[in-house]
């Protein structure tokens, strides 16, 4: 899951958020995976960018790139 927003009960705004299996290789954080490693081809069959049925998030959402995610993509 790529971020979810639950129990919002105010206007929810998110700006030049960026979801990508190259974010976590990139991060340099200690167990992250290599650059096109397995967990992108789990990302691409089973990851979720960006909940659809969380009306909070699609509320406000400026400047927002998901790439492969199987759902928001």
């Amino acid at each position: 899951m790529g971020v979810q927003l639950d129990g919002n009960y105010d206007v929810v705004q998110s700006e030049d958020i960026r979801f990508s299996p190259n974010v976590w290789p990139a991060s340099n954080l200690a167990g992250a995976p290599a650059a096109g490693g397995p967990h992108q081809a789990w990302m691409r069959a089973n990851g979720n960018g960006n909940a659809p049925e969380t009306k909070s998030m699609a509320r406000e959402n400026i400047d927002t790139y998901i790439s492969g995610y199987k759902i928001g993509h």
